[in-house]
C-alpha cells in the first residue's frame, strides 16, 4: 500500500473535490483552494469569465475587451469597490461614487474658501445625464466645514449630500492615478456615452454599467450564480470542526482587541442604544442611518 501524506488547509474550497483514477489506478484529486475572502472575491469575479462577454461601447461602437485589459479592469473595479466600503462611502448611490472616480474629482485640491462652480461642470453633467431618466438633478452648493455639499432633487423633494474631503484624499490610496490609464483611455470621464456591457452567452442577457462599483457588483452577482458560499451569524450555528476551523484554531485564527478609552462615554453611549428611553435611540438611527453599511438583518 503506497504511502499517503496528510496536508491540511485552512479555507475556502473554489468547487466540490474532483476525484479521477489514473491508468495504474492511482486516485487524483483536483480543487480550487482559496486563502480568504479576498482570494475569494477574486475567484467570483474570474470563474465565469468564459460563460460571459465583455464589451466597451461609445455610443453604437462597441469594443471587445481583450484579456489583459479584462483583468485590469476587474483588479481597478476591486480597488473601488474596496475603497467604497472601507471608507464608508456607501451612503452615497453607488452611481454617485462612480462618477466621483470616473471624472477623477478625488484627484482635485480643494481649498477651503476658492471652490469654484465650474470645478464640478464635467462631474455633475456626467451625474445628471446618468439619472436623467429618474428626473433626478444634482447641484454643487457650497464647501462646509471640509466637506463638499450637493443638494439633490427629484419632483420637488430635496436631499443634501455631503462628501468629506478627508475621504476623497484617502480614495487616493486605494486607487493610484496610474492605475487609471487604462480606465481614462476607454473615455469614462468625458461622457455617459462610454459603458461596460456584460452578456452572459447561455442566457443572452445583458448589462449596462456605468462605472467601476457597478460594474464589480454585477459581475460579482452574476458569478455567484451556482455557488454555495456559507456565513454565519454566531459561533453555535457551526458544527465543531468548521467552528475550529474559523475560530479555535491559533494557526489560523484572528483576534482584534478592543479597547475602552472613556468609560464614561461608552457607557452613555450603550444606555442611549440597549437602555428603556426609545426617545434618544430612535434620534441617533435617524441622524445616522444615512451613514450605515453592510448592515445585516
Amino acid at each position: 500500500m503506497p504511502s499517503v501524506n496528510k496536508v491540511i488547509l485552512m479555507g475556502n474550497l473554489g468547487r466540490d473535490p474532483e476525484v479521477r483514477f489514473m491508468p495504474n489506478g492511482d486516485a487524483v484529486c483536483n480543487f480550487n483552494y482559496l486563502l480568504d475572502d479576498k482570494e475569494l472575491t477574486k475567484f467570483l469575479l474570474t470563474n465565469n469569465k468564459d460563460e460571459l462577454e465583455f464589451n466597451i461601447f461609445d455610443k453604437k461602437k462597441k469594443v471587445q475587451l481583450k484579456e489583459e485589459e479584462l483583468n485590469e479592469i476587474i483588479d481597478l473595479a476591486a480597488r473601488a469597490n474596496s475603497a467604497y466600503q472601507n471608507l464608508d462611502l456607501t451612503y452615497l448611490d453607488s452611481q454617485f461614487f462612480d462618477q466621483v472616480i470616473n471624472t477623477g474629482l478625488f484627484f482635485e485640491d480643494f481649498i477651503p474658501g476658492k471652490v469654484d462652480k465650474s470645478t464640478f461642470k464635467l462631474f455633475l453633467s456626467n451625474l445628471n445625464a446618468v439619472y436623467q431618466s429618474e428626473n433626478i438633478k444634482f447641484t454643487f452648493q457650497s464647501m462646509i466645514n471640509n466637506e463638499l455639499v450637493f443638494l439633490q432633487e427629484k419632483e420637488g423633494y430635496n436631499k443634501i449630500i455631503k462628501l468629506p474631503l478627508e475621504k476623497l484624499l484617502h480614495l487616493r490610496e486605494f486607487i493610484p492615478q496610474e492605475n487609471l490609464q487604462l480606465y481614462n483611455k476607454m473615455g469614462f470621464a468625458k461622457s455617459t456615452d462610454v459603458y461596460f456591457g456584460i452578456s452572459k452567452l447561455s442566457t443572452k442577457e445583458n448589462f449596462s454599467c456605468y462605472g467601476l462599483v457597478e460594474f464589480f457588483n454585477t459581475l460579482f452577482e452574476m458569478s455567484k450564480k451556482g455557488q454555495s458560499i456559507s456565513r454565519y451569524k454566531g459561533l453555535g450555528e457551526m458544527n465543531p470542526e468548521q467552528l475550529w476551523e474559523t475560530t479555535l484554531d491559533r494557526s489560523n485564527r484572528k483576534l482584534l482587541q478592543v479597547k475602552l478609552v472613556d468609560q464614561v462615554h461608552a457607557e452613555r453611549q450603550l444606555i442611549m442604544l440597549m437602555g428603556d428611553d426609545v426617545t434618544d435611540r430612535k434620534s441617533f438611527i435617524q441622524d445616522n442611518s444615512i451613514k450605515v453599511a453592510n448592515l445585516d438583518i
